[in-house]
């Protein structure tokens, strides 16, 4: 029970830690989803490095030297509770800086915890009084506390405390975690004191090893089977948050059935025996899939989320009944789930960190695809003649090749551009001119959002579309106020809004991404067309205009929440109080909350409220011209003269009348304004 209750506590503190930090952390690099992955490959590289530890130090070291590496690392982690977040201010890639935060912040703690579930299983599979004959049983009590730390923190946890006590309630925990791992170091060396060695070559001969099962082929299968569910995790969790909704809800749920996967292939091994039927259950899931994402079919958010979580699970399953019949005798065990482990790192290094670089577009998602539908066809062609195989795996290789060309290099009509980024993946797309029906334009597109574009009339003059048209809040605001000179853009997507802008007039737009700023000025002809002097300032909007004057702005317009991921730091009762300081007393601050999910307004209204200031809120039906969107604007001020030039004789603007939900730097949950 001491050895169960041990791997489960530590595992419930293990992933509990995972969305709350990721979370804390969300302020200092803008929100994007890509956050999250990263912060993934932390966790999976410490989880490595944890199983790599148990490893060395079970196998190689006396008695005497692992006592004293084993309370060494426990005493460490002790002196860093509870956490605290250290934030570097050392300028660097975000990705490098991510993972430096993490690690001088959870990393000692983080790395024993990762250290617990094999070191603790070794010791019961090598002890004759342990109730765990198969300590394989415990592989699926440390992944039930895994999926139970998962989801209480988006159900229970983040709803219910702010970021201070979510840190102290995990750092309690944390203490009666490291007394029962005492526990049970105590017990094992207790044990080996009475010379009681003699059980391991007991133990090991009664698992009847064969001295074959861990070679060089039987590793690499480990590594195999764990590699591609961990890439399937990435990619499937960076579509469902960049795409749907950026909140630890949908953090966890991928991982959630990642974990389920392994508990329900170790516990019941039955459902991992090769057979037609399991055959049927995991295909059927990857081809629905296959068809919806290569024929771009339009379906809604409840059956993308439902058939993105199935055909995960079931690849898991797959891959992970596969390392269920490859596990070794217990004796073995560490160096089993090494392997697995650096497999897991492995599929979140090339999602994570290699794909963005090394491609323009996700082909990682269209390459995994392929991939599985590959190993679960190939089991099928062990018993037929050479020359199908042979075809069979030149028609598979055909298909890869043929993916990543159309892919990467040929774009098809109407791409004209693809570039990627730390914080996603983006296209130019181009429509012709067609008579009575469309103007010729072009749009940029991260995802399903599309984030502007350019149009031109009849003459060949560019003018403001999508989301920022002269019938929406914006331009109305750019039309009807007077004495407008300075505006601050915290977002710039195509650059439309610079077309607003008139000689003597300065624009400066605040974007966290470099590769959107170079794809606005090359590819757009908005920003050059601009009589207003335009400047850019590439990094995170909050902490930068916190070096703007006083009173600096006439109009700051935050145009950063279309997309799932929500920067919900700059929706904070402390971000406005700041962004206020840098707006004229008679200045205007305008929020384009226009969203197909999250509803942002009753969190603005609450701010305002807080703060004394007038609120009101303008959404305008779409234009018959395609290129005119439906768009919520909200205007913040604290003038009454300039809301009454506003809205003079327009009865579009109104006063919003919603529940209040109150977020400020310690407390924010995207999930109370989720609306499917």
């Amino acid at each position: 029970m001491l050895h169960a209750l041990t791997i489960g506590l530590s595992a419930f503190l293990l992933f509990n830690l995972q969305p709350m930090v990721t979370k804390l952390i969300l302020p200092l690099f803008g929100g994007g989803s890509s956050i999250w992955l990263t912060s993934l490959i932390f966790f999976q590289a410490l989880l490595l490095a944890g199983y790599a530890y148990v490893h060395y130090i079970v196998l190689k070291l006396s008695v005497k030297q692992q006592i004293f590496c084993f309370f060494s690392i426990i005493t460490l982690a002790l002196l860093l509770i509870p956490l605290q977040m250290r934030c570097t201010l050392i300028a660097m890639q975000p990705t490098a800086k991510i993972l430096l935060v993490l690690l001088t912040s959870v990393g000692i703690p983080y790395f024993l915890l990762s250290c617990t579930s094999p070191l603790v299983q070794f010791i019961t599979g090598i002890s004759e009084s342990s109730r765990f004959q198969n300590p394989y049983v415990l592989y699926a009590v440390s992944n039930t506390g895994s999926m139970t730390g998962l989801l209480s923190y988006p159900l229970l946890i983040e709803p219910n405390m702010q970021n201070k006590q979510q840190i102290y309630f995990w750092s309690a925990g944390f203490l009666i975690f490291a007394l029962l791992l005492g526990l049970c170091l105590f017990t094992y060396f207790k044990a080996l004191k009475q010379k009681q060695e003699g059980i391991f070559e007991k133990r090991s001969q009664d698992n009847r090893f064969d001295p074959n099962e861990s070679n060089g082929a039987v590793k690499a299968k480990w590594f195999v089977n764990a590699f591609i569910p961990s890439w399937a995790l990435m990619v499937f969790t960076h579509y469902m948050t960049m795409d749907i909704v950026n909140l630890p809800l949908l953090w966890v749920m991928p991982l959630s059935f990642y974990l389920l996967s392994f508990i329900v292939s170790f516990l019941w091994s039955g459902l991992s025996k090769p057979s037609l039927i399991r055959t049927i259950t995991v295909l059927l899931p990857v081809a629905a899939t296959i068809i919806v994402v290569w024929s771009e079919i339009r379906i809604g958010f409840v059956f993308k989320l439902v058939l993105s979580l199935v055909c995960l699970f079931a690849i898991c399953m797959f891959f992970h009944g596969n390392l269920e019949r490859l596990k070794p005798a217990p004796a073995k065990l560490t160096s089993f789930y090494l392997y697995l482990s650096l497999g897991g790192l492995g599929g979140g290094l090339f999602v994570g960190i290699f794909a963005p670089v090394i491609f323009k577009s996700t082909v990682e998602y269209d390459l995994l695809l392929c991939i599985v539908f590959y190993f679960i066809i190939a089991p099928y062609l062990t018993q037929v003649r050479k020359k199908i195989k042979i075809f069979f795996q030149i028609v598979f290789v055909l298909l890869l090749t043929t993916v990543f060309i159309l892919q990467e290099t040929i774009f098809m009509p109407p791409c004209t551009y693809k570039a990627r980024s730390f914080y996603g993946a983006f296209k130019v797309k181009e429509w012709p001119a067609i008579p009575n029906q469309q103007v010729a334009h072009r749009l940029l597109k991260m995802g399903t959002t599309t984030h502007g574009g350019q149009a031109a009339d009849a003459l060949g003059h560019l003018f403001p579309i999508a989301y920022y048209h002269e019938k929406t809040g914006v331009g109305k605001a750019f039309l009807r106020l007077q004495n407008i000179q300075t505006v601050g853009f915290v977002g710039l997507g195509a650059g439309v809004l610079a077309l607003y802008g008139q000689n003597g007039q300065t624009f400066d737009f605040y974007e966290i991404d470099q590769t959107v700023v170079d794809i606005a000025r090359e590819k757009f002809d908005n920003l050059r067309v601009s009589p207003a002097n335009i400047r850019y300032f590439v990094g995170d909007a909050r902490i930068l205009l916190r070096k703007a004057q006083v009173q600096s702005y006439n109009m700051l317009i935050l145009d950063a929440f279309s997309s799932g991921a929500i920067p919900t730091h700059l929706l904070t009762l402390e971000a406005m109080e700041e962004f206020g300081r840098i707006i004229k007393k008679d200045g205007l601050l305008l929020y384009h909350i226009s969203n197909r999910y999250i509803d942002l307004l009753p969190v603005l209204q609450c701010n305002a409220q807080k703060l004394g200031l007038l609120i009101k809120i303008y959404e305008n039906p779409p234009d018959k011209m395609v290129l005119k969107y439906s768009s919520r604007w909200v205007a913040i001020g604290r003038d009454q003269q300039t809301f009454d030039q506003l809205t003079k004789d327009d009865s579009g603007w109104k006063a919003p009348h919603c529940k209040n939900v109150c977020w400020t730097d310690n407390f924010s949950n995207i999930w109370s304004v989720v609306n499917f």
